[in-house]
């Protein structure tokens, strides 16, 4: 019988390794930012935090297999729930 011996400073060295060269990059999505702190954030920029929510969610779906068919219909859940949100946010900007 062979025995392997892993210490903390192997999965430790490990991690770094596997982190500093991942498989996939993606672009971060740009996100709003507030002018003045504590200051609300305004209806746009809502709107823009919405649409960087939608594209990092179908990001993550096309990452799963075919495999894993009992988390799509979750996710094409969340994600239409999303959409109902950024039209009802539509409606109340100004005109």
């Amino acid at each position: 019988m062979l025995y392997a011996e892993f210490t903390q400073t192997d999965l430790q060295r490990e991690f770094r390794t596997a982190r500093s060269q991942p498989r996939h990059l993606l672009p971060p999505p740009r996100t709003a930012t507030t002018n003045a702190i504590g200051r609300s954030p305004d209806l746009s920029s809502t709107l823009h935090a919405l649409q960087v929510t939608q594209h990092v969610l179908e990001m993550f779906r096309r990452t799963l297999s075919d495999s894993s068919g009992d988390s799509l219909p979750v996710l094409d859940r969340v994600a239409n729930r999303l959409t109902k949100i950024a039209a009802e946010l539509r409606k109340l900007a100004p005109e």
